[in-house]
């Protein structure tokens, strides 16, 4: 019996150390794994190369981390698309805040831009953005950055949404 005793007495530190290995291995594991961020963005243009950049370059690994970007066309679908879930970040501009204005609980980090990425284009005879007057004007998705460009442009010359039809 009193052999008994003894092993039991070695045995408990050796079951506590072996114990205490194993959790430091396992949390050593889970620190060496990388973080998967999801990042969405909603248009393919120059703005995105950095995005582009990160994952290519290895420049997230160097961090613990890998980034994924996700192209989803338009900031509402893509601001849905965080709000669900479906990524971790979102490159959007005004379908955020246009979501959140309807109370929708998001974190909105602004950056200013001094320019829209956008470009207009129309048929030989338009000659002048106030000859879109009466004219069609199509946008990506209304209420998004597509959208809110057109207005700024419009403004510059004097016009509304108003004075022409946007789809």
């Amino acid at each position: 019996m009193r052999r008994h005793d003894s092993l039991g007495k070695n045995l408990l530190p050796n079951i506590c150390v072996l114990f205490l290995v194993i959790c430091l291995s396992a949390a050593r594991a889970i620190a060496a794994a990388p973080s998967t961020i999801r990042v969405g963005y909603p248009q393919l243009n120059g703005g995105q190369i950095p995005l582009w950049n990160i994952p290519e370059q290895k420049l997230d690994q160097k961090y613990g981390l890998d980034i994924k970007p996700v192209y989803i066309p338009g900031g509402v679908r893509l601001t849905q698309s965080a709000l669900s879930g479906s990524v971790d970040i979102a490159l959007t501009g005004g379908a955020a805040i246009n979501a959140m204005l309807s109370g929708a609980e998001m974190i909105y980090v602004g950056m200013p831009v001094p320019t829209y990425a956008f470009s207009l284009y129309a048929r030989p005879e338009i000659k002048d953005v106030t000859d879109l007057r009466g004219k069609t004007l199509g946008v990506i998705t209304k209420g998004a950055s597509s959208n809110h460009a057109s207005i700024a442009l419009l403004r510059q010359y004097k016009m509304t949404q108003h004075d022409l039809k946007v789809l």
